[in-house]
């Protein structure tokens, strides 16, 4: 059974959106834990595209080109949790923002208004 190109044409298009909005998602938090962003942002897309495209690569190899529908569902799910770690460590960074905030209440309430 062949998978036409179209098909991988909408994986591809699917897949950058998702990759857009994962990275815009892991921006957000980075510049809410003062951390650089396009670092972050960078190192989110190399995750995602590096581990999808090494499942499909293994796949192909190990099935010799057969089922590469699952390859595709594979290199995504396991992308995901993948990215699920990396951001629960950007997550257990100090929220730096959180503490500027407490910073300045703590300022205002020393100064005796």
């Amino acid at each position: 059974m062949s998978i036409p190109w179209g098909f991988f044409l909408f994986v591809l298009i699917l897949e950058s959106l998702r990759i857009y909005f994962l990275c815009l998602d892991i921006r957000k938090l980075a510049l809410q834990k003062d951390e650089l962003r396009l670092i972050w942002g960078l190192s989110t897309i190399g995750l995602w595209i590096s581990v999808e495209l090494a499942v499909v690569i293994i796949w192909w190899w190990w099935s010799d080109g057969k089922w590469m529908l699952g390859a595709v569902f594979s290199g995504i799910l396991i992308a995901r949790i993948l990215y699920s770690f990396f951001k629960k460590n950007l997550s257990r960074h100090p929220d730096v923002l959180l503490d500027k905030r407490i910073d300045e209440i703590g300022r205002y309430d020393e100064s005796g208004f």
